[in-house]
């Protein structure tokens, strides 16, 4: 008689009528303690974000001194969002030029941190929209059901409308071209991310777990280093500075050394001749 294994990845599934009465008063028992450490884990949570939100509240001034010094920092954001892999694949050359007069980036919390979360972006004026604020809010019912309302967007002519132009550039490529990433890239904008239609979380996930805490770190492009785990010396924001000039010294250096090693061989072989 064979016996069939289950392949790997397959569910097992177990009806009660395999199991004998010590089984199930033992998988009764496993129940009754699953359901404390759910407890216990809701517990938790629930105390986190009591921590959380006090915290939040003790960092608020600190932001708003953070964004006062940014903002005498030609570029900053700009520079910062560039340095990071997956936020300066969303920018096209010309978002570039818009973001050149990109202020400030603000995370506010709603008060019960769990019902989500709004970002803000404030501009100084510009040839293409009227907004001096364009936002995104992240709102989470009740029922954890994820809804997200963006800021309308006053393009000061059609031919300022990136989102329009973008649309219509793509919608004129063929979706068969040789070169179709090309063409997607080329026509893409970062302001579509304002789009009603874009329900997607993963980019403000990005800009506030990644970008936003510590902003510093991906001006000086020492970001993808420290996301991905980098076990060497993280260094710090002047040694990011300075690893240039260093860099230049160690040449000098090493080029005299090789100076000295080359007149120390010569004077053995001298020595050796005689």
């Amino acid at each position: 008689m064979s016996t069939k294994k289950a392949k790997v990845g397959e569910a097992a599934e177990v009806s009660q009528d395999q199991l004998s009465p010590a089984e199930e008063a033992a998988l009764n028992k496993l129940t009754q303690i699953q359901d404390e450490i759910e407890k216990l884990n809701d517990e938790a949570t629930e105390e986190i974000l009591k921590i959380e939100k006090k915290y939040n509240q003790k960092r608020t001034p600190f932001y708003g001194r953070r964004s006062e010094i940014i903002k005498q920092i030609p570029n900053f954001w700009l520079k910062a969002i560039q340095n990071h892999d997956s936020l300066a694949d969303l920018l096209s050359e010309e978002d570039k030029k818009v973001f050149e007069s990109l202020q400030d980036i603000y995370i506010e919390d709603f008060t019960e941190l769990s019902s989500g979360f709004k970002i803000t972006f404030t501009f100084a004026q510009n040839p293409y929209f009227k907004n001096k604020q364009l936002w995104k809010e992240f709102r989470y019912d009740k029922d954890q059901q994820l809804s997200v309302i963006p800021s309308p967007i006053e393009w000061k002519s059609p031919e300022r409308n990136l989102v329009e132009r973008a649309t219509k550039a793509f919608n004129e490529n063929s979706p068969s071209s040789k070169n179709k990433r090309a063409h997607d890239e080329a026509d893409s904008t970062f302001f579509l991310w304002f789009n009603p239609e874009d329900q997607d979380i993963e980019v403000a996930e990005i800009i506030k777990e990644e970008l936003w805490p510590d902003p510093m770190k991906w001006f000086f492009g020492m970001g993808n280093e420290l996301e991905e785990g980098d076990d060497e010396d993280e260094g710090s924001y002047d040694d990011a500075e300075g690893e240039e000039g260093d860099e230049g010294e160690n040449g000098e250096n090493g080029e005299n050394g090789e100076e000295e090693e080359d007149e120390g061989e010569e004077g053995d072989d001298e020595n050796g001749d005689a």
